[in-house]
Formats: C-alpha cells, structure tokens, sequence
C-alpha cells in the first residue's frame, strides 16, 4: 500500500472532517433538501435478500445472514431507519451486519465488516471497518485505533497497479494483527490505495455517514446541498454497549478480546498432564461405564463420582475452583436385556457428543469466571467418544447466558435419531440453534492432526468445518 498519495490524502481527510463534522450538528429535518431516504421494510428486506441468496447459489457465497433477526437502527438528522441484518462469514472473527435502506427510491445495500485487533485498548473500537457489496468485492476499508481512523482505503483507479510493497504490508498487519494468509486484512487487498491521516487531523467519531455506506457521490439535492454526510449511522463502534464475537466486557465495560479459542486448545495439547488424562479416557469409551475429570485452577484433576449404575457421571461443580471438564461417553453396547416381542437383546446406543446436562454444566462454569478470577480462555467441556474429542468454548458476552434452560432429555435425542439421523454434529448444532441460541458458544473437532471449528451454515443448513491454523 503505497503511501504520501497526496491526492487521495487530501480527498479522504476533506471527506472524513466534512462528513464527520456534519454529524454531530443537529440539523432540522426540514433542511434535508431534496434527498429522500426511505425506510426498507422487514418485508422488502426478506424478499430482497432472499432473491440474492437465490443467485449467490450459482457461485460459492462468502455471507450468511439471519434474516430472523433483522433490527432497524436510527439514522441521525432523520425519521429514516437503516435495515440492519447479523451476517457472518467464513472468518469467525469478523463482526458482520447487512445494511440497507432507500435512497431516492433505490434500494442500497452494503456489508459492514468490524474486524477487531488482537488487543483492545479502550471501549472504542481498534482495528479495520472493510465495506463490501453482497458478493464479498471491497469497496472501501478504514483502520481505526481507539476510535479514530488513522488509514483510509478506496478501490485503485487502475487494476493493473501492483501490490503494496512488502514492507508497507507487513507494518499493517503488525498493528492488525492479522496475518498473510488472511485473505480478510485490508493489508493483504491487493486493488486498495492507502491515505495515511495524520495525527492533526483525526477525529473521534461516534456514526459513520450515510455517505461513506453507499458513496460520497450521494447528495441530499439542490435544496440544502447538504452531504449525505448530515446523515449517520451509530455503529456501536463504541462497544459500550454490545461487544463483538470475540470479546467479552471487564469490570469497567471495556471489550476485552478472548484469547483465540483454537489458541486455547493448542495451548492445552500441550499440556502433558491434561494429555495423560485425554489418552487414559480414550482408552476407555469401549466400558459401559463413562468416565472423567474435572481440572482445577491450579492444573490439578478431581476423579467425576459415576451415578446411574456407571452410564453416566455427576458433575460437582466447585464454583471457585473448576476450570473445565472432560469425560467420555461410551459405544454402544449390549444390555443383557431382550426385547419382549423380537427376542432381540437390546443395545445401548449412547450420543456420542455433548449431554444437554453437559451444555448446562459448561455455561455454569462460563458464568462463574465472571467472578471468580479465572479466564475465560481456560473454561472448557469435553467429551471423548468413538465419534472423535468435541470441547465447548465460549466467546461471547457472559450477561448474555440466562439463569436457568429448561432442557429436555427425549427432545434432545430425537435430533439423533430423527431430525438429523447420521449426523451427530449436525444434530448438535441444530439443538444449540434452537434450544440454547447464544452468540459464541463454539464446537471444536479435535484430531490428532488438526482442530476444527464446527458450525452450521445459516443458508444451507449444513456444517462447516474450519481449520484452526
């Protein structure tokens, strides 16, 4: 990314005092001028994303989105809402939201991308904002540090330029923190021309304009030649109030960033004492009794009391102490009971994935971290089975987890056995979504070779597996 383009600089600083300043004026609304922004209803909304969900079928699709949830959001200086969609892409660290809204009778749509750095220094927001149309194509991207852009980049006139030069690339991703290989860092774009904004002319901004969203060609008309820029949208950059997927508010409502769950769980692979009790419980799942551990603050483990003539295991929590748990469920296996009609001998066929007491235990522990003094990167569940070794991680807001969940034993096993038959992960990400439905509660696959995170694709309804790297 090239720098002291003197051009591009001056166009990028004008733009960000004239349209930031603008948003904090209050304007009367009869001084918009000609400029109609029109509200895109829930209705219009759906029908609309849903035609370009029909044709993103015909390519591979980068976003997902949850029209369930849309929410519409204030634009400052109107009586206008901005249609705001939760998206996702495959990058589970990104903050995604769909935008839409009416601008003189056309429907605009933008996605708004907050990709956060590694570290948080205050409640606003560091890291980059990246615009892209709903194919995934960058229209413009900005870098923020504790809410202030300090780099702004729009589309190279000429496609053939070549890339930023290695050095300027690799100081970016420093201060990112993001790598070469990820394909979502502004810094690795090859088409994106860089202005730096000097330290004289940053502001604090608390609402991005309309004008940046859908393009600062857009004007309010003739009668007020106000810019779009009058109009802003609060993006919760702040953090104030919700904290992106990846972080969780301290005791002064700041977002701290998790620590990377597959981090974590490469950090405790190599634990040798958590490996002995992993190795020693893999060896175990051909019992018809389960077996496990709970692991204590100080890396210790406590032998689970087995209940239920060995089928399943008591999970005492010690809500000082706890950190995680691991335990296995067993393989199918003959009862020395028959059947009274067949004269079959029945099998046992426990899941072999997480038990909704299972799920409910791991929340307990997320909640106790709040106040306890142990890490949220160090709360984890795991089951070992012939299936493969799952663990539960959370990366989302403790407030958000309720009191209690009323969970059903018969309605969880008929999502094995019925609804997603064959499918264990499949099944277990279906429960979650519809029985539990947390932001940042997170399924790992760990294999000899590699970990993965599971999750289940809002479009298809399948899952996807990421490789932790």
């Amino acid at each position: 990314m090239r720098k002291n383009k003197l051009l591009l600089g001056v166009i990028l600083v004008m733009m960000t005092f004239s349209i930031f300043q603008s948003c904090e004026k209050e304007i009367p609304l009869q001084d918009v001028g000609n400029s109609t922004l029109e509200t895109v209803s829930k209705q219009e909304s759906i029908t609309f994303l849903e035609n370009q969900m029909h044709l993103s079928k015909r390519a591979n699709t980068y976003l997902t989105y949850d029209l369930s949830k849309i929410r519409f959001e204030s634009i400052t200086n109107s009586n206008t809402k901005l249609a705001v969609i939760p998206a996702k892409t495959d990058s589970i660290k990104q903050y995604s939201r769909v935008l839409l809204l009416k601008i003189n009778d056309t429907l605009k749509s933008v996605v708004y991308h907050m990709y956060p750095n590694k570290e948080q220094e205050t409640h606003y927001f560091s890291g980059q904002v990246t615009l892209t149309d709903l194919s995934g194509n960058v229209l413009k991207a900005f870098r923020y540090l504790n809410g202030e852009i300090t780099n702004a980049y729009v589309l190279k006139t000429n496609k053939h330029l070549s890339k930023s030069s290695s050095d300027d690339a690799a100081e970016c991703r420093k201060v990112c923190g993001h790598h070469q290989s990820d394909k979502y860092c502004v810094c690795n774009e090859q088409f994106l021309e860089e202005a730096v904004i000097t330290d004289s002319s940053r502001i604090k901004i608390d609402y991005v304009p309309v004008a940046v969203l859908y393009g600062e060609n857009d004007t309010t008309g003739s009668g007020s030649g106000l810019p779009l820029g009058g109009f802003g949208w609060n993006t919760g950059d702040q953090l104030t109030f919700t904290c992106p997927q990846g972080y969780v508010k301290d005791s002064n409502n700041n977002c701290i960033r998790v620590e990377d769950p597959c981090d974590d769980i490469s950090v405790q692979r190599t634990n040798s004492n958590y490996q002995n009790i992993h190795s020693q419980l893999e060896g175990k799942i051909g019992l018809r009794v389960e077996s496990g551990y709970l692991e204590n603050k100080n890396g210790t483990f406590t032998r689970l009391n087995s209940r239920n003539n060995g089928h399943s295991l008591t999970i005492n929590i010690d809500r000082r102490n706890t950190t995680g748990f691991i335990h296995t469920h067993t393989n199918d296996f003959f009862t020395g009971r028959f059947d009274r009609i067949t004269g079959e001998e029945i099998i046992e066929k426990p899941i072999k994935l997480f038990s909704p007491s299972d799920i409910i235990k791991f929340l307990q522990l997320v909640k106790f971290s709040k106040h306890n003094g142990i890490s949220l990167s160090k709360i984890y569940g795991t089951v070992v089975s012939i299936k493969g070794t799952y663990t539960l991680r959370f990366t989302g807001n403790i407030d958000d987890i309720k009191s209690s969940y009323s969970l059903d034993n018969d309605e969880y096993k008929k999502y094995f056995t019925k609804k997603h038959k064959n499918d264990i992960e499949k099944a277990f990400l279906a429960y979650l979504k519809d029985k539990i439905d947390l932001d940042g509660l997170r399924l790992y696959k760990i294999e000899d070779t590699k970990v993965e995170e599971k999750t289940l694709n809002a479009t298809s309804g399948e899952v996807d597996s990421e490789d932790c790297d």
